[in-house]
């Protein structure tokens, strides 16, 4: 995971990577160290063009060499631009997109209030949720049952959130087709039920 340290600012002059690195306030060595493993967040401009920026994860191969692992985002999309000459700045720091907030409200944090990966207590009944894209849209889950319940939530089986079909997740499922143990589960029944994920389906361990 890429880690942020504080103070973290250093400059290049070069025009593609690797970059070698002039320390303005604290290092990334000194923050970081070097190696693959030891990741980081950068952001990386160049102060006399100022069209020309990248978002990235990266790693130092020396303690001066600055390597680039994945571009987030910049001005060239998703690849490092084709720097002009000059002095480029590079500080660490999480973009403000990619951290993880932590609401607590009785209301819905709504789409302005919150980001992808965010958290929310509901406090009327400490009920956990996070936000994620299933694929179709960005919206909040249910990972807890509320009320201090360390079970994830009741679902009708048609509503199961995909991410769920983990081997070994537990819901409950409101509408099963059955009440017998270890038989296989669908939807539109009558039973609630709770349900295991056995790699391929949901089938019953209690009711």
């Amino acid at each position: 995971m890429e880690r942020v340290e504080n103070l973290v600012w250093e400059t290049t002059e070069g025009t593609s990577g690797p970059y070698t690195l002039t320390t303005v306030a604290r290092s990334f060595n000194d923050a970081f160290g070097t190696g693959g493993t030891d990741t980081f967040w950068f952001g990386m401009y160049n102060q006399g063009a100022a069209g020309e920026w990248m978002v990235a994860s990266g790693h130092l191969s020396a303690s001066s060499t600055l390597v680039v692992d994945t571009v987030k985002e910049g001005s060239n999309g998703t690849s490092e631009p084709a720097w002009s000459a000059g002095r480029k700045n590079i500080v660490n720091a999480t973009p403000a997109k990619y951290q993880h907030n932590f609401h607590h409200s009785d209301a819905e944090p709504s789409a302005a209030e919150s980001a992808e990966w965010d958290f929310w207590l509901r406090t009327t009944d400490g009920a956990l949720f996070v936000k994620w894209d299933d694929g179709d849209s960005v919206q909040w889950v249910q990972v807890n049952g509320g009320g201090g319940s360390r079970l994830t939530p009741a679902y009708a089986f048609a509503s199961i959130p995909s991410q769920f079909a983990v081997t070994g997740a537990i819901i409950t499922i409101t509408d099963s087709s059955t009440a017998t143990w270890g038989a296989t589960i669908s939807g539109s029944g009558a039973n609630t039920v709770l349900a295991w994920y056995n790699g391929s389906n949901w089938t019953v361990v209690g009711a």
